[in-house]
C-alpha cells in the first residue's frame, strides 16, 4: 500500500480505537487519519504549505477530542 508517499504509518489511538496516521502529497501537503469505529472508517485530515501552519495543531486537538459512542 502506497498511502504515504514515505510510506509510513504511524500507529496511534484516536477515541479509544487504534488509528494510523500518514501524511500525503497532492497540490498539499496533507496529514491524515484513518480510524475504524462503529462500522465505518474515519479519516481526519488537513492541509498545509508550511511545516508550523496553524491547522496541522488544530487537527491534532480535534483528533484528542474526538468521543465514538
Amino acid at each position: 500500500l502506497k498511502l504515504s508517499a514515505d510510506q509510513k504509518l504511524s500507529p496511534m489511538t484516536v477515541g479509544g480505537k487504534e488509528a494510523l496516521a500518514y501524511r500525503h502529497s497532492g497540490l498539499y501537503e496533507t496529514d491524515a487519519v484513518a480510524v475504524a469505529a462503529n462500522g465505518r472508517v474515519y479519516i481526519f485530515a488537513a492541509g498545509w504549505i508550511d511545516e508550523d501552519d496553524q491547522i496541522r495543531r488544530d487537527l491534532q486537538n480535534i483528533i484528542k477530542s474526538v468521543k465514538f459512542n
